[in-house]
């Protein structure tokens, strides 16, 4: 449902698959990886729907879950998301993940 509801968004000119997400949500323009605290580019809408964004995988441990269900409000569990940092540079690898769809969906949301 999440990436239907993007797609109908991008084809209505309201988001772009290339864009920064740090350009609907800035918030996400502060993001680093989390092993060095480097901040890097922002993954673009395209990278998060395509697992590629740079975010921890879902079989990583259950750290994961308490970035999604532990804030109690989309905006929470995006900054907690953020705050976490990424596993590695935005379109340099792939790692199946929930975290990139919570930060779509709060794009789509807003």
């Amino acid at each position: 449902f999440t990436a239907t509801l993007l797609m109908l968004l991008v084809e209505a000119g309201h988001l772009d698959l290339d864009e920064p997400i740090s350009t609907y949500l800035p918030e996400v323009g502060a993001i680093r990886l989390a092993a060095s605290g480097e901040a890097v580019p922002a993954p673009t809408l395209r990278q998060l729907l395509s697992h590629t964004g740079g975010f921890l995988a879902l079989g990583a441990g259950d750290g994961w879950r308490n970035l999604v269900y532990g804030p109690s409000t989309m905006a929470g569990a995006v900054q907690a998301i953020v705050d976490a940092g990424l596993d590695y540079r935005p379109g340099t690898g792939y790692a199946y993940t929930q975290l990139g769809y919570v930060v779509a969906a709060h794009a789509a949301e807003r």
